[in-house]
């Protein structure tokens, strides 16, 4: 089975656009669900870096890459087996 990192990866290849890999301290936001789930996190480019800011602004085309690369996640997504390890 496919990590959840891995799985992004593969999703976003599929995407014709630069991929950045960059370390988060945003990972309290899939805390609630770790015991439970594999988390993984699509950032999207938002003007000038602000995020969780009223002048955050994201850009149609960038908003929409983000989006296709999450509906090729679900399109390929396979859950691996109960009780495996990812």
């Amino acid at each position: 089975s496919r990590s959840p990192a891995t799985s992004w990866r593969m999703t976003s290849s599929l995407i014709p656009s630069l991929v950045f890999e960059l370390p988060s301290g945003a990972g309290h936001d899939g805390m609630a669900m770790i015991d439970i789930a594999d988390v993984a996190m699509l950032f999207v480019r938002c003007r000038g870096g602000i995020s969780h800011h009223p002048d955050e602004h994201v850009e149609l085309a960038d908003a929409d890459a983000g989006a296709r690369v999450l509906l090729r996640l679900i399109e390929n997504f396979s859950p691996k087996a109960a009780g495996s390890a990812a």
